[in-house]
């Protein structure tokens, strides 16, 4: 365990001793999974066991996840192994949070899942399905009040280009509550990335807006952003995203069209939407690069059991 994981480890239990009288709410999960291969150009046994468990007391919330992978089973069938070596078998604490909420207030620190937004410009997420984490590392602050929402954040995570190094990401979302069915958000972001060919961080800055619109049957969302790239700038171009979605509902009939513009808008914590019904950027390179297009459909729902649907993109 790592010196920040036993830190916070003693200060929950501090905090259980001092709070033992109050009600106490502790819940856990244990996971094992064995996989057997018969493939013979590769290793036959994995196995992987999962332990997590949280507590709550009063207004503080602290939890753990523990995970060993002996070796790791690679949904990529083209990572299968050919043998075991020891730099295949890995164990540790892959979760690890303390936090504390009061009414509208939220301080958290350890691992974050958020998003800003639709998560355009940011969002720090675990994909279980892909087997993919891409979480942050340190500190949110979220206050929620009747006019709208700020969150705060600064986190790190491994870098690509070292993994020796962590990159950064920090900034700040507002977002307003619904006005007469308009709602308006900003996001700031700076996001800083190790470059190892020139043993440096570069830094893209990014800034957004958005509005969303629910009046009656009509449901609309309009997001637009821009980045710019300090440092190393002939390895890359300062970027924008467009994107815009409407709905509108005819009782049993749903009729919507969706836009995307995405030009040098790449970044690893990001989740752009694809405007396509399968959700999927048509290129196998990494999304956000250089994309345009646009969708329409039809949805036709005359019961519980029968649904319909025309989409073209």
């Amino acid at each position: 365990m790592n010196k920040s994981c036993l830190i916070l480890l003693i200060m929950c239990m501090g905090i259980l001793g001092l709070w033992a009288q109050e009600n106490l709410q502790i819940n856990g999960l244990n996971e094992a999974q064995y996989i057997h291969r018969t493939a013979s150009d590769s290793l036959n046994s994995y196995f992987r066991d999962s332990f997590s468990f949280n507590l709550a007391l009063r207004n503080f919330r602290f939890g753990m996840k523990f995970i060993a992978e002996l070796p790791k089973y690679s949904n990529n069938q083209d990572e299968v192994l050919d043998e075991l070596d020891s730099s295949r078998l890995a164990y540790a604490w892959k979760e690890l949070y303390a936090a504390y909420e009061k009414e509208d207030f939220l301080i958290q620190a350890g691992t974050i899942s958020e998003t800003f937004g639709n998560g355009i410009v940011f969002r720090a997420w675990e994909d279980l399905e892909f087997d993919e984490d891409n979480r942050i590392q340190g500190f949110l602050a979220k206050v929620a009040g009747e006019k709208g929402t700020i969150k705060a954040l600064y986190g790190a995570y491994d870098s690509e280009g070292d993994p020796d190094k962590s990159d950064l990401s920090y900034g700040v979302d507002v977002q307003s509550t619904s006005w007469k069915g308009i709602s308006l958000g900003a996001t700031a972001l700076s996001n800083r990335s190790y470059y190892s060919p020139y043993y440096d961080y570069n830094q893209r800055d990014a800034f957004g807006a958005r509005m969303n619109l629910i009046l009656g049957g009509l449901d609309a969302n309009l997001e637009y952003a821009i980045s710019k790239l300090y440092k190393f700038g002939a390895f890359g171009r300062d970027g924008e995203a467009r994107y815009a979605q409407a709905s509108y509902n005819f009782s049993t009939i749903q009729i919507g069209s969706a836009y995307k513009y995405y030009r040098d808008f790449d970044t690893r914590l990001q989740d752009l939407p694809m405007a396509n019904y399968h959700n999927e950027p048509l290129s196998d390179f990494q999304s956000g690069e250089d994309e345009e297009g646009l969708q329409g459909w039809i949805n036709w729902q005359p019961s519980d059991q029968f649904n319909l649907i025309l989409d073209y993109a």
